[in-house]
């Protein structure tokens, strides 16, 4: 297993053995999938993007989205769409429901930090000094949204985090995208805070910055 997503007590992953995508639903057991889809068919192995980068919910709700690449190859890096709700809810549903080629989009061989929005197609992705806001509908383009060495010199990305808890705060579900910033110099870490579009991503305010961190790596929302 490289990755997961869960969605409920359902979760979604890639075997790397069998380089296909597996699921586990409300039965304590790891099954294949056995529908199939008009973007990509999941009860199949994959042949050329083998090696998970990212995965996530995305948008909607109930899709798993995994970023994938060519072994060694972070030239060649694919986002697939699978629908939870096939062989669950819907027995009918299109399981692999998407597959978008962001090969084009500035930057994302050198990405390593990733966050998927659940309400909008929209995806953030961070190099050490960039954070880009891609629609991966079409992936060929995305938005500069921060250059770290211009506006923090001598920070580097440490996390990308959107908030996605729609049971704890309904109203700001999907429009928080958090941004960690660690200088390795002093040790010191900033934690950025951007209200976004909850459907396209685009900075509606922000960032509110709140200092006094090390190095941040994962962030977390605690109910009151």
């Amino acid at each position: 297993m490289t990755a997961w997503a869960s969605s409920g007590v359902r979760c979604c992953f890639f075997d790397k053995l069998s380089n296909r995508f597996l699921y586990i639903d409300y039965q304590p057991a790891v099954k294949a999938f056995t529908n199939s889809g008009t973007a990509f068919d999941p009860k199949e192995p994959l042949e050329n993007e083998t090696e998970m980068v990212y995965a996530q919910m995305g948008y909607p709700s109930n899709f798993y989205l995994a970023l994938i690449q060519q072994p060694g190859d972070p030239s060649v890096r694919k986002l697939y769409a699978i629908d939870m709700n096939a062989n669950w809810y819907d027995t009918g549903a299109n399981a692999g429901a998407g597959l978008y080629d962001l090969s084009a989009a500035p930057e994302i061989a050198q990405a390593s930090r990733f966050a998927f929005g659940t309400r909008g197609p929209v995806i953030f992705y961070g190099t050490s000094q960039k954070i880009y806001r891609c629609l991966y509908e079409n992936a060929s383009t995305a938005e500069l949204l921060l250059d770290v060495a211009q506006e923090y010199p001598g920070y580097e990305i440490s996390l990308l985090w959107m908030f996605n808890d729609n049971l704890s705060n309904a109203t700001l579900y999907g429009k928080l995208l958090y941004a960690g910033l660690w200088n390795p110099a002093t040790g010191d870490g900033k934690l950025l805070q951007y209200v976004v579009s909850e459907t396209s991503g685009v900075i509606e305010s922000g960032p509110k910055v709140y200092d006094g961190f090390g190095r941040i790596v994962s962030l977390g929302y605690k109910w009151k």
